[in-house]
């Protein structure tokens, strides 16, 4: 049996430990995406219709934001006002 050198097992190692970190963040990912969501767009009063799809695209986009901000945890409903002046 051929022993493995040294560096080549802490390669391995930690190859490995990042894909179970990756394989956990799928995970929550997927859960996360899973759970009922609900995105709502009114442009000018007007509800816009959206498929799947493109609701998980925002919502993903914002939640990515919403959990970069520090004062912002465990949230039920945000609410974003985009005006033109």
């Amino acid at each position: 049996m051929n022993k493995i050198n040294e560096p080549y097992a802490t390669q391995w190692e930690i190859g490995n430990n990042l894909k179970l970190e990756l394989n956990e963040l799928n995970g929550m990912v997927r859960k996360m995406a899973s759970e009922t969501t609900r995105v709502e767009i009114k442009v000018d009063g007007k509800a816009i219709s959206m498929n799947r799809f493109v609701q998980k695209i925002i919502w993903n986009i914002l939640v990515g934001m919403l959990d970069s901000l520090r004062e912002v945890d465990n949230w039920k409903e945000v609410t974003i006002a985009l005006r033109r002046s």
